[in-house]
This record gives C-alpha cells, structure tokens and sequence, in this order.
C-alpha cells in the first residue's frame, strides 16, 4: 500500500469490522436459539429462524465485505495487480452464487 492511505488504520477499521459483524451474526444465531429453545410457538420458531438465518448470512457475507473493501482500495490507489486479484475472487464468488442458484432448482 501506498501512503496514500494509512496501512494501520485501513488494517485497524477491517479488523473492527470484522470483529463487529462476527460478534453481530453470533449474537443473531444466540438470540434465535434461545427463541427457539424458550418459547414452543410456531411464531416463535419462525422468529428463531429468520434470527438464526441472518447471522448465518452475515457470518457467510463477512469475507466478501472485506474483499470488496480491499478491492475499492487497491483501485483507489492504482494497485492493479491487487485490484485485479481482488476482483477475480469476487467474480468467482459471483459464479459460485450463480452455479449454486442454478442447480438449486
């Protein structure tokens, strides 16, 4: 990285956001299984679902916010063979995504 940015800072906010977005998915998944297991209604087990299911999204959407993060980066600081990389894994991502809807019907 260039000085253009401030490589502890950059690696410090990521962290955070790390830290933060996997402290979050697991506090969804905790609080859908304490439903789950606490109330016997089917409204509650729903809401234990939809709980459960979005931690499990955000625990599942963290890396590709961090990469999508670093891609932003290295074009902003005319890295190409970085942003290059960043973006083929986001592209394989994609086609995963695509391959796994496809065959999902």
């Amino acid at each position: 990285m260039t000085a253009a940015i401030d490589e502890g800072r950059l690696e410090g906010r990521l962290a955070r956001l790390l830290w933060l977005g996997t402290l979050s998915g697991c506090a969804l998944i905790g609080v859908g299984l304490l439903l789950l297991f606490g109330m016997h209604t089917p409204a509650s087990a729903r809401a234990a679902s939809a709980l459960m299911n979005a931690g499990i999204l955000l625990l599942i959407l963290l890396p590709v916010v961090r990469v999508a993060l670093m891609l932003a980066v290295f074009v902003r600081e005319r890295d190409r063979r970085f942003a290059t990389t960043a973006a083929a894994v986001l592209l394989i991502i994609a086609c995963s995504l695509a391959v796994g809807l496809w065959t999902r019907r």
